[in-house]
């Protein structure tokens, strides 16, 4: 009996979009809102309540669309869209990240001062015990004296 539902089940679902990203986004949505109708008490719970059936409605209508080329297509949209923010989000720290190891460099070595271009930003290395020397930028050829 167990087979034959499978199989019928596998059947029934070959021709069908199946669970995606933006089904799953669709789901989780509707399962925030159902608990959000509960919490919220009397005021918001008919609101949130309707939403979250709605975005069940839909995560479901994208299971079980048998139109794959549009809904793969309305997948790729978000996932594309989905990754760009998440590299905007986490662009700032993966620069912390780097900046701090260059720090963690700079600080072990010892027989060399580091200094930023006032005009660029650019990191220059200078050796330390040379005293006040003129230092010239090598990205955008700004001169500033430094004691190293």
């Amino acid at each position: 009996m167990a087979s034959n539902f499978g199989e019928k089940y596998r059947e029934f679902m070959k021709h069908r979009n199946g669970p995606d990203d933006l089904a799953r986004l669709a789901l989780v949505i509707a399962l925030i809102l159902f608990v959000l109708s509960v919490l919220l008490g009397d005021t918001f719970r008919s609101t949130f309540m309707i939403l979250g059936v709605f975005a069940l409605i839909y995560s479901y209508w994208r299971l079980f669309s048998t139109d794959i080329v549009s809904r793969s297509r309305e997948n790729e949209s978000y996932v594309k869209k989905r990754n760009e923010l998440l590299a905007k989000i986490t662009a700032p720290f993966k620069g912390a990240a780097k900046r701090g190891e260059k720090a963690a460099a700079q600080a072990k070595d010892k027989e060399h001062k580091y200094f930023a271009c006032p005009k660029c930003g650019q990191t220059v290395r200078v050796p330390k015990g040379a005293g006040k020397i003129r230092v010239t930028c090598p990205k955008c050829g700004e001169k500033f004296e430094k004691k190293a």
